[in-house]
This record gives C-alpha cells, sequence and structure tokens, in this order.
C-alpha cells in the first residue's frame, strides 16, 4: 500500500476522487445540483442556525452514502465482472444505503417547509 508523503498529496487524491465521481457517476452532480437547489430555498424559510446545521449535515449524508456507493460498486467491479450474488447483494445494499439517506433528506426537508407553512 502506498502511503501519502503529506497532507497535501491527501487532498489532491481526495480532488481527484471528486472529479472521478462527477465524470464517472451521473448521481455526484444531481446530488450536488439538488443540494445547492436546496440551500437556495432553504434562505427564504428563514431557518434557525441548528436548522442550516441539520440541513448542511442531511445534504452531505447524501453525498457521502453516494460517493460510498461508487466506491463499493468499483471496489465489486474490480474483483469480478461476473455474476455473483453476494456482488449483486453488496451492490443492492449499497444503493439502498443511498436510498435511506435520500429519504431522510426528503423527510427532513418536509418537516422544515411544514414548519413554516403551520
Amino acid at each position: 500500500m502506498i502511503k501519502n508523503k503529506n497532507i497535501l498529496e491527501s487532498f489532491v487524491h481526495a480532488a481527484h476522487g471528486l472529479s472521478e465521481s462527477f465524470s464517472d457517476q451521473r448521481n455526484v452532480p444531481i446530488i450536488l445540483i439538488i443540494g445547492v437547489i436546496v440551500v437556495i430555498v432553504s434562505l427564504f424559510l428563514k431557518l434557525s442556525v441548528v436548522e442550516y446545521m441539520i440541513l448542511s449535515v442531511t445534504i452531505t449524508l447524501v453525498l457521502m452514502a453516494e460517493l460510498f456507493n461508487a466506491a463499493i460498486e468499483n471496489t465489486i467491479d474490480l474483483i469480478t465482472q461476473e455474476f455473483h450474488p453476494l456482488a449483486k447483494a453488496a451492490k443492492d445494499i449499497a444503493a439502498t444505503a443511498v436510498m435511506v439517506t435520500c429519504l431522510n433528506a426528503v423527510i427532513v426537508a418536509a418537516l422544515f417547509v411544514a414548519g413554516r407553512v403551520w
């Protein structure tokens, strides 16, 4: 295993990973665009600092779940191109993690909007 020589090198690798995810994963740009839209809309809701913190964590969790999903899928594809039930299960479970975090984000957004409407 090759270790990073310094912290700058770590950031370079992370930036490369982000660039890779933009070019290889269609959902990453979509998640970021939706996240930006949500933040812009939230400005009109006049959320509290705590609500903005919750919103930030929620958006970050969705993005992280998608990135982990992509990493898991790429790792499985590296190991085998053949169908295997365990490979399918791992990919399906990783996709489910993304779906769960997205559902959570929708619930959080709905609660914020409902709290402002009532």
